[in-house]
């Protein structure tokens, strides 16, 4: 995963930032843009990613890393249009199309989200967070094979990803297959006992999902 990473279905987002590691000024205030927003000045952040773009107008990174913050801070048309720039200024940019594909995930519109998934993970087949995600918008879709083969596509290429194994858990509960659903479950719960991911909501769940069928 970049360093980065919103997810559509959590409430923890998921981007994914992206440095320059170059020393020319446009790179620099790039680098900056991002501690900014790690530390929560977004308005900061924004001003940085503005100066950089205003340096190099062609770096994509600055586009993407704003669009971010600019999702982070709600505006979620205004990332959208600093994620299409990135994709307009380099169409293999993977990471700006899954970007773009979480912030159509926040408008509901589906079929937007899906079509930017799809384009991430043809640019980088290993994208383990675009299936994730994709998967999670099938799921808005009531499609839920379509779900839970790109959970377990997601887990194939990151065996540690817990949430995918959780949410594997909740589509399975929806076709019926409460063995599966519990297995993933408990696999679930283990791998986010041992590194922290997705811990709180896991345990909150595991006993109440088995009685909830239909209704999650």
């Amino acid at each position: 995963m970049q360093e980065l990473n919103l997810g559509v279905v959590d409430a923890s987002d998921n981007y994914g930032f992206i440095y320059r590691n170059t020393n020319d000024d446009a790179a620099v205030y790039n680098d900056r843009g991002i501690a900014y927003s790690k530390n929560e000045e977004q308005d900061q952040a924004i001003a940085s990613f503005n100066k950089a773009i205003q340096l190099d107008a062609d770096l994509v990174e600055a586009y993407n890393n704003r669009g971010i913050v600019y999702a982070i801070s709600g505006e979620i048309d205004t990332a959208i249009e600093d994620f299409s720039t990135a994709t307009n200024i380099d169409s293999d940019y993977a990471i700006a199309y899954y970007n773009r594909g979480i912030a159509y995930g926040k408008k509901d519109e589906i079929d937007h989200a899906i079509e930017d998934f799809n384009k991430a993970i043809q640019l980088k087949p290993d994208f383990a967070e675009a299936y994730y995600n994709r998967g999670f918008v099938y799921r808005m879709k009531k499609d839920y094979k379509r779900a839970i083969e790109d959970y377990t596509k997601a887990i194939e290429i990151d065996p540690h990803n817990a949430d995918a194994y959780y949410r594997r858990s909740r589509a399975w509960l929806y076709l019926g297959e409460e063995e599966k659903a519990k297995l993933d479950m408990k696999t679930a719960s283990d791998i986010g006992i041992n590194n922290t991911t997705a811990i709180d909501e896991i345990l909150r769940d595991y006993d109440r999902a088995w009685k909830t069928l239909g209704n999650l």
